[in-house]
């Protein structure tokens, strides 16, 4: 996941490299293309925006690569089998997890999934560290 992050990734800001969202639409296209430099961006449609939008869990307008690499730990998960470890973690019974509880069911899958085993990043302290910069810029 690194390496196509990288491929894709057209924006650089404090040495870190990031993802627009046209970036980030193109890394998930088999055989696509890096973008070339000045080539005419194409007009996103309303669905590509919305994909865009839960991926930038920081709402920056960029994914960094722990935004890439949590949506692409959680969209390499079954579902039937996400939805049992929901199911496991909902200690409430409301259908909804706490932050401990996502993140216990993350430890879970992330030992579980290809994608986050050949990364060299924590899915969740990732998840949690965009959560808290969110927090941050909020105060």
């Amino acid at each position: 996941p690194e390496k196509v992050f990288l491929y894709f990734a057209s924006e650089k800001r404090g040495g870190e490299a990031f993802m627009t969202a046209h970036d980030f639409l193109r890394s998930l296209t088999p055989a696509a293309r890096k973008e070339a430099k000045g080539e005419q961006k194409e007009k996103l449609s309303a669905a590509a925006q919305r994909l865009f939008m839960l991926v930038d869990l920081n709402g920056d307008g960029l994914v960094s690569f722990q935004e890439y690499l949590f949506f692409m730990t959680i969209i390499s998960i079954p579902q039937k089998k996400f939805r049992l470890g929901f199911s496991v973690m909902d200690q409430s019974g409301r259908s909804e997890l706490t932050q401990e509880e996502f993140q216990a069911l993350m430890d879970v899958f992330k030992g579980q999934s290809a994608v986050a085993s050949a990364a060299r990043s924590d899915v969740v302290s990732a998840s949690n560290a965009v959560r808290r910069k969110n927090e941050e810029k909020i105060r």
